[in-house]
């Protein structure tokens, strides 16, 4: 079968009218007659054959000061030259700078193909190159670049100056790396001293690999910075960070050391150092998920997986109990009734459990608990359903409510209620509890009766005694009784002075007292608290900053019980709460309170004294205004104690005021003695000059 090709060469040397003179193709030969000048040249040979499928010459001659070659479509007069060969261009730079990845959507920048196995290829080209440009795959193990074998294929293009398509396709069944892997594909033509590459990370890892993984909780507080670690080798360089979704997996970052790559959506937040850590600036949220990093050498993979689990602290930080409107929480009972308590505005939710005291008898009879959600926070409510029918009339139990669960870090987590039996009490009750009185009375009579013998007969000797020795007595008295009149004068004084500090704690308890009664039902106590430990020697002031997991430890600390302190804070954190707490626990006097060591302790807001000096704060403050108290009097009380604790709260706003001479900046200097040790309440660190 003869197939005609209607081709024609034309070769040009001038600018001068060509005459065509015949065209015969056959199978792809030309025969070209061209008139020049009135000269005749015969450029190709005629009647040249070729095989059928085959790749074929066309031998062609041409004077040695020719220019160029044109090949056209004869049945198009009008067309461009198809083909064209100027032999004054023997170089051309390719289209693209850099060689293109198939399924890479950018050129020049790393690339990660996901969902990779090994029945698929990777494909890398250059387009419109001259010479053709040699394209190779490699795979980075550790620090070292391996090469690859990989199938390479030229095809020459249509455009005027022939130029070619150069492409590498790379079997990744021949690869037998697997998992995370980096390659690169690199192009090289001498003639120009042309030297790009292209990188691709292919995650080969199986979905098994991620969803069989341990997730470690990681909490974190909303608005705060979240700091993820990646598990690493020694020599990997390579990573990826994935988030799990319900139905799909997310990417987060991948990269090498040297180039991160954060995904668009995240980039505002989202950052990955060097070290391969994913840090997530105020984490809200919707950030909250499975994290998982994968970092490999080429050989060896790592993978570290984490929940990040966002917290959220409740509005008020406390727990609500419904029937308490009091500080001290006592509500009356008269069978059976329940009780409330709730935390509301938080995340992740918490569990309310109600516990009684034990050797009690009250009877719970249930608890139910109930969450409402609202956006993506939690309000938690649990009913305590009791029955106080088993209690004696006018007994009191004590019953808690406790939070358990992550968010509990952030707020005071137990609150308790007293249930005294006062209200609707039978006569049955009464005459009851009379009986039962009764009855331990009459035992105590019981005993004493049989014991009247032996204590007349007590008496009696005791009698005896005491006449023999009361003359003796009286001889050493009347010798003494010169030095006696002293002493009692100096007793009296000492007793008049017990008997006015005694008035004197008494009344400040009592201001103490009010002041926690009026208070809100629960104090917020802070888990954390950041202080400031200062001292003064030789006129400087050493500040020391410090955070502490509890209160206590202002008192227990080696590093911070001797001096004075500042504790710092943001409003509403529980500055207030936390000085009402320990007046509370000054007052109750527990043997394990840190504050049993202290004879006094001083309670003033900074701003009630800038103007007025700390006596006088006192007894304005502090004192019964029909007490008759003076400044002398208190000032004797404070510097005679032994150990004296003075709290002030608001130090921000004393900071703000125009009294530099105030008698907070006289302690503060120690230029007085009446304070042992100080402790201040802050929003925000103030200078201490």
């Amino acid at each position: 079968m003869n197939i005609y090709h209607d081709n024609c060469c034309y070769s040009y040397k001038y600018s001068h009218e060509m005459n065509i003179k015949a065209i015969i193709a056959l199978c792809g030969v030309a025969i070209l007659t061209v008139s020049v000048n009135g000269n005749e040249l015969t450029g190709c040979v005629a009647k040249q054959f070729v095989e059928h499928k085959t790749r074929g010459l066309i031998h062609c001659k041409f004077p040695q000061d020719f220019n160029s070659v044109y090949w056209y479509d004869v049945d198009n007069s009008d067309a461009k030259p198809v083909l064209m060969y100027d032999r004054t261009t023997k170089t051309v730079t390719p289209e693209q700078g850099i060689p293109r990845i198939d399924n890479c959507s950018t050129t020049g920048e790393l690339c990660i193909l996901q969902g990779i196995t090994s029945r698929d290829k990777l494909t890398c080209t250059v387009h419109g190159a001259k010479p053709w440009i040699t394209l190779s795959w490699s795979v980075m193990i550790g620090n070292v670049e391996k090469a690859l074998h990989a199938h390479a294929m030229i095809k020459p293009s249509t455009d005027w100056n022939v130029t070619f398509h150069s492409t590498a396709v790379l079997d990744l069944a021949n690869v037998t790396t697997g998992g995370l892997n980096l390659f690169i594909c690199s192009s090289k033509l001498e003639q120009i001293d042309h030297r790009k590459y292209s990188k691709v990370l292919v995650d080969m890892l199986q979905v098994d690999v991620v969803k069989d993984k341990t997730y470690i909780d990681v909490f974190r507080e909303r608005d705060k910075r979240v700091e993820l670690r990646c598990s690493s080798g020694k020599a990997d360089n390579i990573y990826v960070w994935k988030k799990i979704l319900s139905h799909t997996i997310e990417l987060v970052s991948y990269g090498l050391d040297y180039d991160m790559v954060v995904a668009k959506r995240l980039q505002e937040r989202y950052e990955v150092k060097a070290d391969k850590t994913l840090y997530i600036d105020s984490a809200q949220v919707e950030d909250e998920g499975k994290f998982i990093c994968i970092s490999s050498d080429g050989i060896n993979h790592y993978v570290a997986a984490m929940n990040l689990i966002v917290l959220v602290p409740p509005s008020p930080s406390y727990l609500i109990i419904d029937e308490c409107t009091t500080g001290n929480c006592i509500i009356t009972s008269n069978g059976t009734d329940s009780l409330t308590c709730s935390v509301t505005g938080l995340r992740p939710p918490v569990n309310l459990k109600w516990n009684a005291e034990e050797e009690t008898n009250l009877i719970i009879k249930n608890q139910v608990q109930s969450s409402v959600q609202t956006m993506e926070l939690h309000d938690i409510k649990s009913i305590l359903y009791f029955d106080t029918s088993n209690i004696v009339c006018g007994d009191t139990v004590k019953v808690t409510c406790e939070a358990t669960g992550a968010a509990t870090q952030l707020f005071r987590s137990l609150t308790e209620v007293r249930i005294k039996v006062i209200q609707n009490c039978t006569e049955e009750s009464i005459q009851s509890t009379n009986q039962r009185k009764n009855k331990y009375l009459s035992h105590i009579l019981t005993v004493l009766a049989s014991l009247f013998p032996v204590t007349v007969i007590v008496v009696i000797v005791v009698r005896d005694v005491y006449t023999a020795l009361f003359f003796h007595v009286v001889t050493i008295w009347q010798n003494r009784a010169k030095k006696s009149n002293a002493e009692m004068e100096m007793n009296n004084l000492i007793n008049t002075r017990d008997v006015t500090r005694n008035k004197f704690i008494e009344q400040i308890q009592t201001s103490y007292r009010e002041t926690v009664f009026n208070s809100p039902s629960a104090h917020y106590v802070p888990n954390r608290l950041n202080v400031l430990p200062f001292s003064r020697q030789l006129g400087q002031v050493t500040i020391n900053p410090k955070i502490l997991d509890s209160f206590e430890k202002i008192f227990t600390d080696p590093d911070i019980r001797d001096k004075h302190v500042l504790i710092e804070g943001r409003s509403g954190i529980g500055k207030t709460a936390l000085v009402l707490h320990m007046m509370e626990n000054w007052l109750l006097c527990k043997d394990d309170s840190p504050l049993i060591e202290y004879d006094m302790i001083i309670v003033l807001p900074l701003k009630n004294i800038n103007d007025i000096n700390l006596n006088s704060a006192i007894i304005k403050y502090l004192l019964p205004e029909d007490g008759g108290w003076k400044e002398e009097t208190v000032q004797d009380i404070c510097q005679t104690e032994k150990k004296v604790l003075a709290i002030f709260d608001d130090f921000d706003q004393y900071s703000k005021l125009e009294n530099s001479n105030a008698e907070v900046n006289k302690m503060l200097s120690k230029k007085i003695r009446q304070i042992g040790r100080s402790l201040y309440y802050a929003n925000q660190w103030s200078t201490i000059n």
